[in-house]
């Protein structure tokens, strides 16, 4: 069976979990609690599903940048709005996004 790719999220590990009884297998991320849930499905179905799902490189991105500029600014004065700013100047969609 494949090894499971970490979470295209946060990147943590994830687990398969079993559902009951047969063929109820899930995905789910150790970390923020993102997975693949569908009924009947192997532990081998399960597994190749959360291995290709899509996912927008942009995400991945912007995850690992928001990880980054959160801890520069964890516990500073104006933190919040300091680091929001910085997501903007990276993301501009972000701001566009809250404008409307």
């Amino acid at each position: 069976m494949s090894e499971l790719k970490p979470c295209p999220f946060c990147g943590e590990k994830v687990t398969m979990c079993q559902w009951g009884i047969g063929k109820d297998y899930f995905v789910s991320c150790t970390l923020c609690g993102v997975g693949i849930l569908e009924e009947d499905l192997t532990e081998i179905e399960a597994t190749e599903m959360w291995n290709t799902r899509a996912i927008d490189p942009r995400i991945l991105l912007f995850i690992r940048q928001m990880k980054l500029l959160s801890s520069a600014y964890h516990g500073r004065p104006n933190g919040a709005n300091d680091c929001l700013c910085e997501f903007e100047l990276l993301f501009p969609e972000l701001k566009e996004a809250k404008d409307e």
